[in-house]
């Protein structure tokens, strides 16, 4: 809604302002997902390993 209707011009934005905030917003998102990944691995293996201790989870490989 922001371009295809013009309502950066509302808010009163330059197209270069408009530029500005998606290419922010790309490089943010992409140190978003670097976190995602990072901390998935840091809780997720431990909790794995935890979980292979218990005699429910024992068989799985």
């Amino acid at each position: 809604m922001l371009v295809p209707i013009g309502l950066y011009n509302f808010f009163g934005w330059s197209p270069e302002v408009v530029y500005r905030v998606f290419v922010e917003g790309a490089a943010v998102s992409y140190i978003e997902d670097a976190l995602v990944v990072a901390i998935a691995l840091l809780v997720v293996v431990p909790l794995l390993m935890a979980l292979r201790k218990l005699p429910a989870f024992r068989s799985l490989p």
